[in-house]
């Protein structure tokens, strides 16, 4: 078995406020304005947040996004490199832009993620991350490039005979800052603890709780001090399906997500500040992503499209009036 890039991203943002304590840096999150033509080169790839629901919609497993699930099966499908551009439009409907490279996959011909290269502006590089695994496909290293090629951040994994993630080791070059995380595992392989230690001695930690179904039904994070920063309680419907999460933060009201479904698939996402719908072709992909807010006015319309493999191949987003602002588009190059 191998990480997919959600594995992996699902232990660094899960991780996130525990390294966040350890290194007493600051983490700025954007508010974003989804009809803001400013923000183009941020709407190429679904960022998850910490404790974002790991189910969402369009993706096949419980452990990726619908983006991760492009990438999975981009790999699947013997894709060499996918290159993400963008066409950007003004508010009359022009094309401002003819189309720069936003970013960059690139994989070997087991499928596996080599290299990741995120453009800000118009081709000019943002970030990279590198990818390493061993004989067994895990994902043993992974490091972060600026955009002036200085790693920031490597990360090094270790598994168990099960494949199992059980130690990994942050090293934040630019901060002189380490950070050595332990996995705890029941009878079952399920991970119920992640302990974090920093170079200075200070530790945090992330504990799991499940149901019987072997499904996630708490998070709980744990400062150093052993106060709870946060708690996440996961509620499912009879089919298995996540119906309710219940986020809590100290002296803060609860915030409550609830999720509505057509069949399999999560057609209906509300948490007190906005509302998501969605729409599917008959493969299961999602084809329409709109975002409402709590007044009920739209904050994004997007309309996908797909190929015959049910890979993306463009991504159109429209403004209040229904009119392009963002186009981007997914090109592929294969393996012979």
């Amino acid at each position: 078995m191998y990480y997919t890039l959600k594995q992996f991203l699902n232990y660094i943002l899960i991780l996130f406020v525990m390294a966040f304590a350890l290194n007493c840096a600051d983490s700025k999150q954007e508010n974003k304005n989804e009809d803001n033509k400013n923000n183009a080169e941020n709407l190429t790839s679904d960022t998850p947040e910490i404790f974002a629901p790991n189910n969402d919609p369009s993706a096949r497993r419980n452990d990726e996004t619908p983006e991760d699930y492009q990438l999975r099966i981009a790999g699947e499908n013997n894709v060499k490199k996918r290159t993400t551009v963008n066409y950007l439009y003004d508010l009359n409907g022009n094309l401002m832009d003819e189309g720069g490279i936003a970013e960059e996959v690139e994989f070997d011909k087991k499928g596996r993620r080599l290299t990741h290269t995120v453009y800000r502006g118009i081709d000019k590089i943002n970030y990279t991350w590198k990818f390493k695994y061993d004989d067994n496909d895990n994902l043993i290293e992974f490091e972060s490039f600026d955009r002036n090629n200085v790693l920031q951040l490597k990360r090094n994994m270790t598994y168990n005979e099960a494949g199992k993630l059980v130690e990994s080791t942050e090293i934040y070059t630019t901060k002189m800052n380490e950070i050595n995380y332990i996995y705890n595992y029941n009878d079952e392989g399920l991970l119920i603890n992640t302990i974090g230690t920093s170079s200075k001695g200070e530790k945090s930690s992330e504990k799991k709780e499940y149901n019987s179904e072997g499904k996630v039904s708490k998070i709980i994070l744990i400062d150093q001090n052993g106060s709870v920063t946060a708690e996440r309680t996961m509620q499912y419907n009879s089919s298995g399906n996540i119906s309710k999460e219940i986020l809590k933060y100290p002296n803060q009201p609860e915030q409550v997500t609830t999720y509505g479904y057509n069949g399999y698939y999560a057609n209906e996402i509300i948490t007190p500040l906005q509302k998501k719908v969605f729409e599917y072709n008959k493969n299961g992909n999602v084809t329409v992503d709109m975002m409402f807010n709590s007044a009920g006015g739209r904050q994004h319309k997007y309309i996908i499209e797909y190929d015959e493999k049910g890979l993306m191949t463009k991504k159109t987003r429209y403004d209040g009036k229904d009119k392009p602002a963002l186009i981007i588009e997914y090109e592929y190059e294969f393996y012979k």
